[in-house]
């Protein structure tokens, strides 16, 4: 078997992250599942909503660290661990 660069299994790293990221936002568009927590909006955003685009932009840049109000079928962290896993095989098979 052939060598391989670390400058290029970091490379194909990034490619298939950036590849999973893109698929992970289309399927945030088609896979949003509603929330499990009763009332979850109300707690988190502002009632009533902002009537004008000044509030809405207030709103979408106030730091929010609680999360959102849905579940996603691909998750970030996932995808993330799945590519990192992948290097590490790739790099365990450099020998």
């Amino acid at each position: 078997a052939r060598s391989r660069s670390m400058w290029g299994v970091g490379m194909r790293g990034v490619l298939a992250l950036a590849i999973a990221r893109g698929v992970r936002g289309i399927s945030f568009v088609l896979t949003v599942l509603p929330s499990q927590v009763r009332g979850c909006y109300r707690g988190k955003y502002p009632y009533p909503p902002p009537s004008d685009w000044a509030g809405w932009i207030a709103v979408g840049i106030k730091p929010a660290s609680r999360g959102g109000c849905n579940d996603l079928i691909v998750s970030g962290h996932a995808t993330v661990t799945s590519v990192l896993a992948c290097v590490a095989s790739s790099v365990g098979d450099n020998s």
